[in-house]
């Protein structure tokens, strides 16, 4: 009891020591004068500079990272390729998921995720259309890979979603996703072709090749893939 005590009395000491320092910290950062500035919103037009075009690549990236996620996780649960491991309905798969039923209730994150991948990526695409010279928008590595992301955007939705709804228009074929990513491939390939970017010359022809097969273009889809570099 003694030794407990006195372990005790010292871990009580120990705390009130450390309170003691971090009540001097506070009240030493409370007296200094920060000068911080608060910028306010960032104004929409800030985006049409060029040093904003970087950032609106990476952000169409970034959006369709987000839609791939949940898209992928739940269809492979619906398809019985990952199960929850401990507990029912764990890490967002619920049991109708594991069953391989998509209720609207929980899939519509999945379609308003890919619409916004894909619209961001578009629009995009039009911004810089419109703060580039023809030149500079026809050569640049930045525009394919923004159509790169506009392509993948329009593929993730043809292969996951039933119909295509394009900015609250009327209902279409799947399809016509597919045919979107297309001409958005078509012109990556183009653009980087113009910059020398194998890299993207690559990821170009590999998209275009898969949604030429979701379109049956088999000689289409077979010349894409020969035209790759080998090691891609």
């Amino acid at each position: 009891m003694y030794q407990f005590r006195s372990i005790n009395k010292f871990c009580v000491s120990k705390f009130l020591c450390k309170a003691a320092v971090a009540c001097l910290m506070m009240l030493t950062l409370t007296t200094c004068d920060f000068d911080v500035t608060n910028p306010g919103a960032i104004v929409d037009t800030q985006l049409n500079q060029p040093g904003s075009y970087e950032a609106i690549v990476n952000g169409s990236g970034r959006d369709l990272s987000e839609a791939i996620n949940w898209i992928g996780y739940t269809g492979a649960a619906a398809a019985r390729e990952i199960h929850p491991s401990g507990s029912t309905g764990s890490f967002g798969i619920s049991v109708r998921q594991q069953l391989g039923i998509l209720d609207p209730d929980d899939t519509n994150t999945h379609w308003e995720n890919a619409q916004q991948a894909r619209w961001v990526a578009e629009q995009g695409l039009s911004r810089l259309q419109e703060n580039m010279s023809d030149n500079e928008f026809s050569s640049s590595s930045l525009v394919a890979e923004q159509y790169l992301w506009a392509g993948y955007a329009n593929r993730l939705l043809g292969e996951n979603m039933c119909q295509c709804v394009i900015d609250g228009g009327s209902p279409q074929s799947y399809e016509v996703y597919f045919e979107r990513a297309e001409e958005h491939f078509t012109n990556a390939l183009a653009v980087a072709n113009a910059s020398s970017d194998s890299e993207l010359i690559n990821a170009a022809l590999a998209g275009r090749a898969s949604v030429r097969v979701s379109l049956e273009n088999w000689s289409g889809a077979v010349g894409d893939a020969g035209a790759g570099s080998d090691g891609f």
